[in-house]
């Protein structure tokens, strides 16, 4: 690793960041604003940037580097670098991205009021919180003039809350939604969102929905909350389709979480139904349930579109969900099922932990090919860039909480 980051140099880097924070209450702006604002008058051969190495994507990335910067200003944060002042050697090739990692969890120890026991846990957000970060992430995709599908959903409810602040401050203008639930129908326009449907607005520009399940290849399992017929309709009118969720729903593949893939059924025989189902995927440990309603009594869940809801609870992950989609849509009664295969043109995952060694892996962009195999999809997930030619960056983005987005690359819109 760089020199600036070993042990001998924590204090120094205590003492840069003090600086930093400073400096960022003098323009006005966050520490990690005024960094990323610095690198990005570096010029276009910019490493550290979270996601890119390209200047020109970079707003689409991290919005706060609109901080705009003087020469006066530069010269007062490169005054406050210790570039050249390090102590220590410069490990081998080999050992640099562990040591990296070490130095930026002892860095964060440091920044946060020295090495007590306390110091050395990371700051671990909340459930909620992951889902808001996620949802604020997707929201900035958001262009005024759009037709957006909104999706159901804790955490769907707040991109639509975001739409609703957004809307309320001027941020956005002349947007249309199309509500995917009742629910989302009287929360949006609780926020005055102004609503529409598919008949009126056949071809919507964005979807933003959340999931309860996310493969490598982003297909999705989705309907535990109940809504999957209209989220499937609206999503598949949608030119774009982001997913937000928090890392809780990842998996190496669909029914891999042991929680419910939901069908909807027709009310009439709903039991014959359930029975072909369980039996449909009886070699992966298959076990289909009725969806209750979940207000004590044993009166069963009713869809929206007044139908009922069969939760299948796997053992195993299901091999290949575009065939087990087409024998479950071939079944007389089936309504529609909760997998979701080729839609998501992008989803974004919020991490558990605000721990710089994740932050250096994780916030950044991925575009991969959907052929790319699964290895090399999770291995993404622990790609580290490059922060060394730039310590001020590499210090501010260390409070950044873990934010990965997943893209299908080289296509135009989504996917059928």
């Amino acid at each position: 690793m760089f020199p600036r980051f070993s042990g001998e140099n924590l204090e120094k880097n205590r003492i840069l960041y003090s600086k930093v924070e400073k400096l960022a209450e003098k323009h006005g702006c966050t520490a990690a604003q005024l960094a990323l604002a610095w690198v990005l008058h570096q010029g276009d051969d910019v490493a550290p940037i979270p996601g890119t190495t390209k200047i020109e994507n970079l707003d689409s990335n991290i919005e706060s580097v609109k901080v705009k910067l003087t020469k006066e200003d530069l010269k007062e944060i490169i005054d406050a670098i210790p570039i050249h002042e390090v102590a220590g050697k410069e490990t081998a090739t080999t050992e640099r991205v562990e040591a990296r990692i070490d130095a930026v969890q002892k860095l964060w120890i440091a920044i946060n009021g020295g090495f007590s026991e306390r110091s050395q846990s990371a700051p671990v957000l909340s459930q909620d919180e992951l889902k808001k970060l996620a949802a604020d992430k997707a929201v900035e995709s958001v262009k005024s003039g759009m037709v957006l599908g909104l999706g159901t959903g804790s955490t769907a409810a707040f991109v639509v809350d975001k739409l609703g602040q957004l809307l309320s401050t001027g941020q956005l203008s002349n947007i249309v939604g199309i509500p995917t639930s009742k629910r989302t129908q009287e929360q949006a326009a609780s926020l005055n969102i102004p609503l529409s449907t598919l008949d009126l607005h056949p071809h919507i520009d964005l979807a933003i929905d959340g999931a309860d399940e996310v493969d490598p290849n982003l297909d999705l399992v989705k309907g535990r909350g109940g809504a999957l017929l209209r989220e499937k309709m609206v999503e598949a009118a949608s030119s774009s389709f982001i997913v937000v969720a928090d890392d809780s729903k990842l998996v190496s593949g669909l029914g891999g979480s042991g929680l419910a893939m939901p069908v909807e059924v027709v009310q009439f025989c709903w039991k014959y139904n359930l029975v072909r189902l369980e039996g449909l995927f009886k070699e992966l440990g298959c076990e289909a349930k009725l969806r209750l309603a979940g207000d004590g009594s044993e009166k069963p869940y009713v869809t929206d579109n007044m139908n009922y809801m069969v939760d299948l609870y796997f053992k195993n992950p299901i091999k290949d969900g575009f065939a087990a989609g087409k024998e479950i849509s071939a079944m007389e009664g089936v309504v529609e099922h909760g997998l979701f295969l080729g839609m998501a043109t992008s989803v974004i995952i919020a991490g558990k932990t605000a721990l710089p060694g994740a932050a250096v892996k994780g916030f950044c962009s991925f575009w991969l090919h959907p052929s790319t195999p699964n290895h090399e999809r999770f291995a993404a997930y622990s790609k580290t860039f490059s922060l060394e030619h730039h310590a001020l960056a590499f210090l501010v983005l260390s409070a950044f909480p873990l934010v990965i987005e997943h893209c299908r690359a080289g296509i135009e819109g989504k996917k059928h």
